[in-house]
């Protein structure tokens, strides 16, 4: 079964994310012998803080992602 192999998303978070600002997140999805291997960029921040708060908190949310798909199986 083909896998469509790039995702690309307007992101919009209030005072907590991106502060409004429409960011671009781009998920790449690249089959693997073992599985699927995922590449995510987010860029289009207004300020660096933004970008940190997000660059720390996608591996969670990716973390999360693989124990659900994980679970499922």
């Amino acid at each position: 079964m083909p896998i469509d192999r790039l995702i690309e998303v307007t992101w919009v978070t209030g005072n907590g994310g991106a502060k409004g600002a429409e960011t671009v997140v781009t998920v790449e999805l690249e089959p693997q012998s073992n599985g699927i291997l995922l590449r995510l960029s987010h860029k289009g921040f207004s300020d660096e803080e933004s970008r940190n708060k997000h660059h720390h908190k996608w591996p969670f949310v990716l973390e999360q992602l693989d124990k659900q798909m994980t679970a499922s199986n």
